[in-house]
């Protein structure tokens, strides 16, 4: 299991986000994502990033990516 995110720039909060696949291919049934969420610094301060926690059932590699939804 790895966890994985996106930040916002300085200053911004993130009011959204969520992850997109690179390729859709037979692989991709052994990625189980086991959240996607807001997440703060160290539990304090304002909700700063959009973070993917995965897990990965097979031995290949997969790439996806983790984006952030942010606002000033």
């Amino acid at each position: 299991t790895k966890t994985f995110a996106a930040p916002c720039p300085a200053g911004a909060i993130v009011t959204g986000g969520g992850f997109s696949p690179w390729v859709v291919d037979t692989y991709a049934q052994h990625l189980v994502i086991l959240s996607s969420v807001p997440a703060k610094p160290y539990l304090a301060g304002e909700v700063d990033k959009w973070q993917i926690r995965a897990k990965n059932n097979s031995n290949a590699t997969y790439d996806f990516s983790v984006y952030a939804v942010c606002a000033q």
